[in-house]
Order: C-alpha cells, then sequence, then structure tokens
C-alpha cells in the first residue's frame, strides 16, 4: 500500500517547526494536518510568550526581575523550573538554565514544547489505522512516533526493524504508544 507525506510549517520561537504525518490516504493526512496544525502553531506561540527571553512580559522575564512569587503561582512555571534544576543537578551543571546570571530556561523549553504539542495533537493521529506515523520538528529537536508505536530513537520495533535515531535534547522520558486494536 502506498503511503503518502505531507508537512505543514509554522513560526514560533524564531525558528521553523515542521508539523508532519504519513498516512495511506492523502485526503486523510492533509485533514488531519489541516486540523491540528493551527492548535500546535497556538500551544508553540503561547509557550514562547510565557518562557521567552526576549519578551518583556513573558514569565521568564519577570522572573529574572525579581518576581519569585511565580513559582508559588504558576503551575507550568513550576513545571519548567522544577525540570531544569533537576537536569542542572543530574548534570552536575553542564545544563545550566542559567546565562550570565540569569534564569534562562530557553535550552529546554523548546524541546518541551515540542514533547508536549506532540504528545496532546500529534500522537493521538496514529489511532486512526490509516495513519502509519507523525513528526513534530523544530531546530533539530524531533519527536516522531511511527504505527508500531516506537519512538524515533527509541527501541527497535517489534519486527526488528531498526527504528532511525532522533533524539530531542532535554527530553529524557521514552515516550511509546500502546499497541492498537486490529493492528497487533
Amino acid at each position: 500500500m502506498k503511503t503518502i507525506i505531507k508537512a505543514n510549517v509554522v513560526e514560533a520561537m524564531t525558528v521553523p517547526f515542521t508539523i508532519s504525518g504519513a498516512a495511506t490516504d492523502e485526503k486523510l493526512i492533509a485533514d488531519y494536518l489541516g486540523s491540528v496544525t493551527p492548535l500546535i502553531e497556538a500551544n508553540l506561540k503561547r509557550v514562547d510568550a510565557r518562557f521567552s527571553t526576549f519578551k518583556a512580559d513573558s514569565l521568564v522575564s519577570r522572573f529574572q526581575r525579581g518576581e519569585d512569587s511565580l513559582l508559588a503561582l504558576d503551575r507550568e512555571f513550576q513545571q519548567v523550573y522544577g525540570a531544569v534544576s533537576v537536569a542542572k543537578d543530574q548534570t552536575e551543571g553542564l545544563f545550566n538554565p542559567y546565562y550570565g546570571g540569569k534564569y534562562d530556561p530557553t535550552g529546554y523549553v523548546k524541546g518541551w514544547s515540542i514533547q508536549t504539542a506532540f504528545e496532546k495533537h500529534l500522537a493521538p493521529l496514529l489511532e486512526d489505522p490509516r495513519v502509519v506515523g507523525v513528526c513534530l520538528n523544530g531546530g533539530g529537536e524531533a519527536f516522531a512516533v511511527n504505527d508500531a508505536g516506537a519512538l524515533l530513537g527509541g527501541p527497535d520495533r517489534e519486527d526488528g526493524v531498526q527504528v532511525a535515531q532522533i533524539r530531542s535534547v532535554g527530553l529524557s522520558a521514552p515516550f511509546r504508544l500502546g499497541r492498537r486494536s486490529g493492528r497487533d
């Protein structure tokens, strides 16, 4: 059966993000990508507005100016702050969310935003048996899953095929979709 690959590109965080899908039905994958692309773009732009070091009203800029209450009041800010703090500890400072003495989680935020947008908007498309793969790539960081549910860069597929090695810096938890009924 022929596989059709379609992609849309959106601009966010000063880099292009490519949203790709592969399916056995061209209209289906075009429709799916048409429906998820604006959602992914909105999510990426929302994250950029909240975590950019270049926007004066972002949470990060406010925190840099001393608004420490953000740690107590904003759950998403807490999540990112906690994750980069753990990463700094686990890497013994090789990953550091501070640049020039100022809090700057951008080394983590892009990969985290790709993972969360992927899990929310692209991974569910694989529930349709006609969809054989989806990918979200931004500035060289990517999350991609095939119809066997294997994260590219993750474990080998059950049929013995080696999966391409694509990793997203800052994402440590393996992502694996459950098998779908009728495809086992």
